[in-house]
């Protein structure tokens, strides 16, 4: 039985951006940073196991391509918010 999202890994273009901007904008507490990756802490998760938001830079794979939307699921990631903040973390993120 699943008890609770792991992660989210995401291969990103440009790491240092992204990693600015989980860290800088959104907020999110940086766990790890490697060379060619970085891990967030998203909660607590389940059984000891920290569920976390790893960036993999594309980079670091010469042969990695973004997949064509047709051949993913991935459409977005989504953070809760109190509703009276909606339009205030819409104009930070923007």
């Amino acid at each position: 039985m699943i008890r609770a999202l792991g992660e989210i890994a995401l291969r990103v273009s440009d790491l240092e951006r992204m990693l600015a901007f989980y860290r800088d904008v959104v907020g999110l507490p940086l766990m790890r940073r490697f060379d060619r990756a970085a891990f967030f802490r998203l909660g607590e998760g389940y059984g000891g196991h920290t569920t976390v938001l790893a960036l993999f830079d594309r980079r670091g794979d010469p042969g990695a391509k973004a997949p064509a939307p047709e051949h993913t699921s991935v459409d977005h990631i989504a953070f809760t918010i109190d509703r009276g903040d909606f339009h205030t973390e819409h104009r930070r993120l923007s």
